[in-house]
């Protein structure tokens, strides 16, 4: 049976490197993997199949090869899906911001691999919610956060999460060695004026470091938060976000949103006292301040999760065999 993971082109995000990790390890493990990069154009016509009743019982496609368009991606193996043909059984992968395509590909069989759940919700306004629920379509989910949404659907599922990749600097200093740098981050769409935060930080610490983290590539986050004795994360967490997990093999010491994954404790196993209001400023530069001031009395409370995010990879492939094993064929 051949796999086809159905992924957006040259989108560069923690849903799109999750694909790319999930081909790797197909691939890995001997599967008959492929992957589908998704085009808007490309998306418009599978649209239109839809509106049109259409399904893949009956329609032939030739798919254009595509170079992968992200550099950090590179190290991931993928197999390009070349073609599709009625006459083969294939699993269609699909991150839930494609659940609208199920009409389209339900004569195969699908497993909705769910990344984010924020994102999820305009495209099942699209889709009759029973299609979630047939026999030829299964679940997936990257966090524990995502498992519940997809046990509120009435559906099950398994966890199949990712893993974290970052190049660690042969002089990684350790936190008491460091600057007095703070990094903040808002989340990919800014979801919290961070100019009180920033202020209230300066004013406890004046010799504080503060760096917002926006529009940086991968290799400028990894070199601030190599330096920084504190990360802060005030995202929405639709996923299990990758950036606390890098700040932690980069030495960090995290504060995280109480929000979304960030307030599930099999997501992100953190203390209460690190799981913060989002707009509580005042509370947040308190913490964050004793956390400049004081690393080492801190970073005890993050072993046991930064053991964690070390092992990811070995769990992911276990997740992957499990997740996949009644599809060998």
């Amino acid at each position: 049976m051949k796999l086809v993971i159905l992924c957006p082109f040259g989108v560069r995000t923690g849903g799109p490197e999750a694909q790319y990790q999930l081909s790797d390890m197909l691939l890995q493990q001997g599967f008959d993997a492929y992957f589908w990069l998704l085009t808007d154009p490309d998306l418009a016509t599978l649209r239109d199949f839809v509106r049109n009743g259409q399904n893949l019982s009956s329609i032939q496609l030739n798919i254009p090869e595509r170079a992968n368009a992200v550099e950090d991606y590179r190290r991931y193996r993928i197999r390009p899906f070349p073609q599709y043909n009625p006459h083969e059984r294939m699993l269609f992968i699909v991150p839930e911001i494609y659940v609208w395509l199920l009409p389209l590909l339900l004569p195969q069989q699908v497993m909705i691999w769910w990344l984010s759940v924020d994102n999820a919700f305009r495209p099942l306004s699209e889709v009759n919610s029973n299609f979630l629920r047939l026999p030829l379509v299964h679940h997936a989910a990257q966090s524990e956060f995502a498992l519940r949404f997809v046990r509120a659907l009435g559906v099950s599922g398994s966890m199949l999460s990712d893993y974290s990749v970052v190049e660690l600097p042969p002089d990684l200093p350790a936190l008491g060695d460091r600057p007095k740098t703070v990094a903040i981050c808002a989340g990919h769409k800014i979801s919290v004026n961070l100019d009180p935060l920033c202020q209230q930080i300066a004013e406890r610490c004046p010799e504080a470091n503060v760096v917002r983290i926006a529009n940086m590539s991968k290799a400028d986050v990894c070199a601030v938060l190599a330096q920084a004795r504190v990360f802060v994360d005030l995202g929405k967490f639709p996923g299990k976000d990758r950036m606390v997990r890098e700040a932690l093999l980069l030495g960090a010491n995290p504060i995280i949103a109480n929000c979304g994954a960030g307030a599930i404790s099999q997501d992100f196993p953190v203390p209460p006292m690190y799981r913060v209001d989002p707009l509580a400023s005042a509370n947040i530069a308190a913490l964050c301040g004793h956390m400049l001031e004081y690393p080492e009395a801190h970073a005890p409370h993050f072993a046991a999760f930064r053991n964690d995010v070390a092992a990811e990879k070995s769990r992911f492939a276990a997740e992957v065999l499990q997740t996949f094993s009644g599809f060998i064929a």
